[in-house]
């Protein structure tokens, strides 16, 4: 048996009479799931450092398993009971609730930089960049500007379907619905004002009086905040991060993911969906939500 990160490939006799029993102790004991995965001799014999690869057995004999961390899904689905509710949802803005584009793009347009917000975004999707730079970068361009008046540009982003909805029957079912973003907390904020969102995260600007930003950067935030944001959101309500599900569609959610109960990527990309429990391709937010077992259960 040997590891490689999260995976553990196992090799044996596919004709051992009691292959599933192990399967399933296996499964059962550690959490994981178990594939059995047809391979070439070619293969094996590299894989064995075999001296006589004419000598090995049959390859329908000789399976690969794969044993892989059960994803969150199927393990949650053993003890989601009666005493073990969904408590969270933290959902993504740039790209998950904003369809096609991100806040800052959209304000860019209304100010008039986009062009420098999509070089930014392009590099930090890329790992170029982290998301300090990306704030230091795009502040300066709001130097002057009102809340009140990004209050009315926000208003005009473009959302996917059913917000409001989803919201409201998590709330109905006593599931606080968070925003869990990088960007601006004064645009997630806007957002968090028209559809009922509880809370938001983000990066904060410097607002002088009246409301006014500074255009300099007062609190960054990255990716890796999102986790301590709801970590700490959880413990000031003596909740558990298995309580959570996050909602996300690229690399700036891969942590909350990582650590929240559940996870689905919306309209997602390769990365997002691959560390997903679920994924979903769609305008709607309700079909987010019902992708996660037990959530809008009546």
């Amino acid at each position: 048996m040997s590891e490689y990160g999260s995976s553990t490939q196992l090799v044996c006799r596919a004709f051992e009479a009691n292959v599933n029993e192990v399967i399933e102790r296996l499964e059962a004991d550690r959490h994981v799931v178990v594939r059995l995965v047809m391979i070439r001799p070619a293969t094996l014999s590299e894989g064995l450092k075999a001296s006589q690869p004419d000598m090995l057995f049959s390859p329908l004999a000789v399976p690969d398993v794969e044993i892989e961390p059960a994803r969150r899904a199927e393990m949650l689905g053993t003890y989601m009971g009666s005493s073990q509710k969904w408590a969270v949802v933290a959902v993504d803005l740039d790209g998950t609730l904003i369809r096609g584009t991100t806040a800052s793009l959209h304000l860019g347009e209304w100010i008039g930089h986009r062009a420098i917000i999509e070089e930014l975004e392009r590099r930090f999707a890329e790992g170029e960049i982290d998301s300090a730079d990306v704030a230091d970068g795009d502040a300066p361009y709001y130097k002057g500007r009102s809340i009140a008046e990004v209050a009315d540009a926000m208003a005009g982003a473009p959302c996917i379907d059913d917000i409001h909805e989803g919201v409201e029957q998590l709330a109905s079912r006593g599931v606080d619905a968070l925003l869990c973003t990088v960007t601006w907390t004064f645009a997630a904020q806007c957002v968090a004002d028209r559809f009922g969102f509880s809370a938001v995260s983000g990066t904060v600007m410097h607002v002088d009086g009246d409301g006014i930003l500074a255009g300099r950067v007062a609190q960054y935030f990255e990716p890796e905040d999102k986790v301590a944001f709801l970590r700490d959101y959880c413990e000031s309500r003596d909740l558990s991060m298995d309580q959570v599900v996050a909602i996300g569609d690229g690399r700036s959610d891969l942590p909350m993911f990582d650590a929240a109960g559940f996870s689905v990527g919306l309209n997602a990309s390769p990365a997002a969906r691959a560390a997903a429990s679920a994924s979903v391709e769609s305008h709607s937010f309700l079909d987010a939500l019902r992708a996660v077992p037990g959530l809008l259960d009546e």
